[in-house]
């Protein structure tokens, strides 16, 4: 697969974080790991899409990342995010302590990148310097998700770009951007720098029929995957709430799926793209 999108102009290849408890989840609990192994195979740049941040000691990923980040040649990009309540609660961890915990996490792996003599915050505290350092100067960039106004300000001020959910709508990524936009701006740093990243399930055949008739099923059943995630919380554009019994794709196919021909998938990454 690396190979092919090698061959084909991809530019990076990206693993997801989950802690699965069964069978039906589709991201390592190691992403990293993942990443170390595939990076002497390929000249792609090298992210996590995303990393569950608030679950990590702040020390161990400070190495681990600088480590992974010399192995790939300074290749390495973390994407971050800050999980579910039930990945919270696997590692002991109460919904009051997420939003301080992920803005110390940031701050703390800068600071550690960049040489300092350890971090000391209100919930986290890591003394002394690490070695060895990335390779990136103030190291891997730092992509940011979520999308509360806590979260852009977060993307804005500790981040390098805001990265969307993989369940953000089109709509909802293209207001959301202005509003990181925003952010920027009241954090004094131009919004014309503003990057943004939306992971999309994507299923391309000859003709947009085929792709239906050949990945249809599989997106369907990943939209229920996500709804179970998010705990039932996948709403339709007519403002009902999906349920076990409902078909989702047909309703959201072209807003969180990229399904259809090159040329339908082309013009809808246009869209991204301004967006």
């Amino acid at each position: 697969l690396i190979q092919l999108a090698e061959r084909y102009g991809f530019d990076s290849l990206w693993v997801g974080q989950h802690f699965p408890t069964g069978p039906d989840m589709f991201h390592p609990p190691s992403p990293l790991l993942v990443l170390a192994a595939v990076a002497p195979h390929t000249g792609l740049a090298l992210g996590t899409g995303v990393l569950l941040l608030p679950m990590w000691n702040p020390i161990t990923l400070a190495y681990e990342a600088a480590v992974l980040d010399q192995l790939c040649g300074g290749r390495l990009v973390l994407g971050v995010g800050i999980g579910r309540p039930r990945d919270w609660s696997k590692f002991g961890l109460t919904r009051e302590q997420i939003s301080q915990r992920t803005d110390e996490m940031l701050t703390a792996l800068r600071a550690l990148w960049s040489g300092a003599d350890g971090y000391e915050g209100q919930q986290i505290s890591c003394p002394g310097a690490i070695w060895p350092r990335p390779i990136q100067p103030n190291g891997p960039p730092l992509w940011v998700g979520g999308s509360i106004n806590r979260a852009l300000r977060r993307a804005a001020t500790l981040g390098d770009a805001w990265y969307a959910g993989s369940t953000h709508q089109l709509s909802v990524i293209a207001e959301t951007v202005v509003r990181y936009k925003d952010a920027l701006a009241a954090a004094g740093k131009d919004p014309a720098t503003a990057r943004a990243a939306a992971n999309r399930s994507t299923v391309i055949a000859d003709t947009t029929e085929r792709a239906w008739e050949e990945g249809g099923q599989y997106l369907e059943t990943l939209m229920h995957v996500y709804r179970r995630l998010g705990g039932g919380t996948t709403r339709l554009p007519d403002g009902s709430l999906a349920d076990a019994d409902t078909e989702i794709l047909p309703h959201l196919a072209d807003q969180v799926c990229l399904i259809g021909s090159p040329d339908d998938v082309s013009a809808k990454l246009e869209a991204y793209a301004a967006a």
